[in-house]
């Protein structure tokens, strides 16, 4: 699991951030939009392997994990 730890934020699955990462580049997506697109979008969110109900990742946790990559 990957968190904000200066935040204490929930944790995230990796895989879950590693397939929004490929949205991001397949669909050309910042950070910022890469995150409002996760919140909108069903297709996106079944991808990434959140159900409906789920929060979503913010900008934050989305930057750290990608800055590695």
């Amino acid at each position: 699991m990957i968190s904000c730890a200066a935040k204490r934020a929930r944790p995230w699955p990796p895989l879950a951030l590693f397939k929004a990462m490929l949205i991001s580049v397949w669909y050309d997506l910042s950070d910022v939009n890469l995150a409002e697109a996760l919140d909108d979008r069903a297709t996106f969110r079944r991808f990434c392997g959140f159900s409906a109900s789920e929060p979503t990742p913010e900008r934050r946790p989305l930057s750290v994990f990608a800055k590695p990559l």
